[in-house]
């Protein structure tokens, strides 16, 4: 894990060899925020895709306001229940 001297110097160093901005192909660590909430078809869509890539070098974290249960994704699709007031 890079502390914050490192990442800054990473950044300093990137600067001097002449790129101004890292490509996302340099990354080893990619960090995934789902404002909203996500399911677990879309863990398993970003597990698919990085095996895919070829890059058993990265690490990729998920996180999201809330993960959706198959109940849950039903209850939002159909929207409040008359019951519901």
């Amino acid at each position: 894990m890079l502390t914050r001297i490192q990442v800054t110097r990473h950044a300093v160093e990137t600067r001097v060899k002449g790129s101004t901005k890292p490509s996302l192909s340099d990354q080893n660590v990619i960090l995934v925020i789902v404002v909203g909430g996500m399911n677990g078809i879309e863990v398993l869509e970003a597990q698919e895709a990085l095996s895919e890539s070829g890059r058993a070098d990265v690490e990729v974290f998920l996180g999201g306001t809330t993960f959706l249960t198959p109940a849950d994704m039903l209850d939002k699709e159909s929207g409040p229940s008359r019951w519901e007031i």
